[in-house]
């Protein structure tokens, strides 16, 4: 297992659970976000409530996909840069769908985000390699506690 944050580069506490604890919320919102509006992109794409339920679906889909995956590949080649990767699909996710103007497009951003729900796993991660083992339990639940935002 790799040790992504070397013991002399560690973050203090409250900054490192609070980018991580902001992690923890995109992730909630991310899921969420599209549902409230799902008629609205029906009615201005001119498709079917089929049709736009799959914005939610492909996010979903990618979450139980890529959440295990990211995990293991973070325990592979490190948490920190895994987590990374994952903030940048994610938002590469979001420009897409900003940009886009049909839905097979905005099907494809939102897997991109669904992406982000690897965010917690790995976020649970770095902090276990990135804080002293006192610290540990608080900023985990700190963390755990913004996801519900």
């Amino acid at each position: 297992m790799t040790i992504d944050v070397p013991p002399d580069t560690r973050f203090p506490t409250p900054v490192l659970v609070g980018v991580l604890g902001l992690g923890a919320v995109v992730v909630s919102m991310m899921q969420t976000l599209v549902v409230p509006i799902l008629g609205l992109i029906q009615q201005d794409l001119r498709v079917s409530t089929t049709d736009a339920t799959w914005l939610t679906t492909a996010t979903l889909l990618a979450a139980a996909v890529c959440a295990p995956l990211a995990g293991r590949l973070g325990d592979q080649y490190g948490a920190r840069r895994v987590l990374l990767a994952v903030l940048a699909l994610t938002v590469a996710g979001s420009v897409v769908a900003a940009v886009s103007s049909t839905l097979p497009w905005l099907i494809a951003a939102r897997a991109m985000q669904g992406v982000s729900t690897a965010i917690f796993p790995l976020a649970q991660s770095v902090l276990r390699h990135g804080l002293p083992a006192g610290r540990l339990p608080a900023a985990m639940g700190a963390v755990s506690g913004a996801l519900a935002i």
